[in-house]
């Protein structure tokens, strides 16, 4: 089975590390918290890591394009 990855972004610091600690702690990997959506998309442009769920702040919004197979 394949370990779930969360990307979290959340503008509010302490909120985003509690989320990330607690699902870290449950033994999901995490990447983030990411302050800006901008931000994600930033590192998932540099990572050949795929999330396989995402946790945002609704008022963070942006696009996730598909990278080319």
């Amino acid at each position: 089975m394949r370990p779930v990855f969360c990307l979290v972004v959340e503008e509010n610091p302490v909120v985003g590390f509690d989320l990330a600690d607690a699902l870290d702690a449950n033994w999901y990997n995490v990447a983030g918290p990411f302050k800006t959506g901008k931000r994600a998309c930033e590192w998932l442009s540099q990572t050949p890591l795929s999330p396989t769920a995402s946790v945002l702040r609704s008022s963070v919004s942006f696009r996730l394009e598909a990278s080319p197979s």
